[in-house]
């Protein structure tokens, strides 16, 4: 079966759950953090798809993950994806369900990264500007990157602006390569 099916699905199960009981925010804060977890920990996912590790220890190794006290509504999911042997897809769950909750809220994430660090009232006016475009909330994610050169790559939803000193060398550098080519 396809991993993305298999978590979409639980996610799906999830967000019906918390909206039933009026959690729909703290799960979402709660898979953010867990997400968060397993990226900043690889070996996590390791450790929960080991058979050698007891379900109980998963159990508390997932709490843990979350950094506060798990809301029972998520001790209950996690029971039910160690229930189901679906540890392994723990990360795109939380990650789908992260997914559906800003798609049902109207919340955009936008992603900056930049040379150096952009002062606050930019960024604050780049998070107006995205409220202002798309009517709802936004997530800003603000990166440095000091390889960047200068400028900044912008990336909401599937759409990327790359202002960047490096992207504009990539770019002469291939246009270069293409005329050269061409004129051989």
């Amino acid at each position: 079966m396809n991993t993305g099916l298999i978590a979409r699905r639980y996610a799906k199960a999830l967000m019906a759950y918390a909206t039933e009981r009026g959690q729909t925010e703290l799960l979402y804060r709660q898979m953010g953090s867990l997400a968060g977890s397993f990226e900043a920990l690889p070996a996590l996912r390791t450790t929960l798809v080991s058979p050698v590790v007891s379900r109980e220890e998963k159990m508390s190794l997932v709490c843990a993950a979350v950094g506060a006290e798990p809301a029972e509504s998520f001790r209950d999911f996690v029971r039910l994806v160690l229930d189901n042997r679906r540890e392994a897809y723990l990360r795109t769950m939380a990650l789908e369900y992260m997914s559906l909750y800003r798609k049902s809220n109207n919340i955009s994430v936008v992603h900056l990264t930049s040379a150096t660090e952009l002062d606050k009232e930019v960024t604050d006016r780049i998070a107006a500007s995205v409220v202002a475009k798309t009517q709802g909330a936004v997530e800003l994610d603000c990166r440095i990157d000091p390889s960047l050169g200068g400028g900044f790559i912008f990336r909401i939803d599937d759409k990327q602006l790359d202002a960047s000193v490096r992207g504009a060398l990539e770019r002469i550098a291939k246009a270069f390569k293409q005329t050269s080519v061409s004129t051989l």
